[in-house]
Parts: C-alpha cells; sequence; structure tokens
C-alpha cells in the first residue's frame, strides 16, 4: 500500500498578490469559502487535462508535466512527472564464445506521485504519495 504525506490548507481572505487569477478575483472581490473551494476545483479542469506545473529553483523555472487523473465530488486526482533521462547498460546480443559488448545509453524516465486535493467543505486536504525509501516525496 502506498503512503501519502497529509497536507491541510485553509482559505483566508488575504489579497492576491501577483497576477495569479487577478483577473477573476477582480471580477468577484467577495468570494464566499465555499465559492473559494469551487474555483480551486475548476482550475484543474476535466479529466485527462494536461498541465504544467512550475517550481522556481535558483532562478530558473523547472516543470513538471501534470495529468488529471480522475474528478469526483470536488476530489481531484492528479498525476505529477518528473521527466529526466537516467544511464543504462545495455548487453548486445553475441554468438557462442564471443564476448558481448555493453554499452552505456541514456534513457527517458518519468517517475511520478499521485496527489489528491479534497475540495470538499470541512477537508481541505492535500495528499501527496511519498517514497518511504528515501523518505522524501518522489519529486521534491
Amino acid at each position: 500500500m502506498d503512503k501519502y504525506a497529509i497536507y491541510y490548507y485553509e482559505l483566508n481572505d488575504a489579497p492576491v498578490e501577483g497576477n495569479f487569477l487577478q483577473g477573476e478575483v477582480a471580477k468577484h472581490p467577495n468570494m464566499s469559502k465555499d465559492q473559494c473551494r469551487e474555483a480551486l476545483y475548476a482550475l484543474f479542469g476535466d479529466r485527462n487535462s494536461e498541465f504544467v506545473i512550475k517550481k522556481m529553483k535558483k532562478n530558473r523555472a523547472e516543470t513538471y508535466p501534470s495529468i488529471v487523473m480522475a474528478r469526483g465530488e470536488r476530489l481531484v486526482l492528479l498525476r505529477l512527472e518528473n521527466p529526466k533521462e537516467v544511464t543504462v547498460w545495455e548487453k548486445h546480443t553475441s554468438s557462442p564464445g564471443e564476448a558481448a559488448n555493453i554499452d552505456k545509453r541514456k534513457v527517458p524516465s518519468n517517475p511520478f506521485c499521485y496527489i489528491i486535493i479534497d475540495c470538499r467543505s470541512g477537508h481541505n486536504m492535500i495528499a501527496i504519495e511519498i517514497d518511504l525509501k528515501s523518505a522524501t516525496t518522489r519529486l521534491i
């Protein structure tokens, strides 16, 4: 069974900084918390919607492709990938008595983790799948 780190979030009436949802906030300056939960739920789009999550790291943005795997009653299941290349050693076939060549090459790897976002009233949870071998989340 997979393990998840559980985080709780709280919706506040704090002003929005930057341009994130600034247009929507300007249209609806007095949104209720229930309306905010609905807006958060709507951000992820329909099932099979793809989007990119950006993380700033040392003045450069790292991107992580994501896909909405499922949507329920204000529940969202995301699959977040961390594309990279890994080195593998490939043994070529050879005839009997002949030493096989073993070559090093890079192949694409897309480790991923699942994220569950619960936008139901009174729940406000985010669950991120973790890898217990390294005691960290698989991506971050």
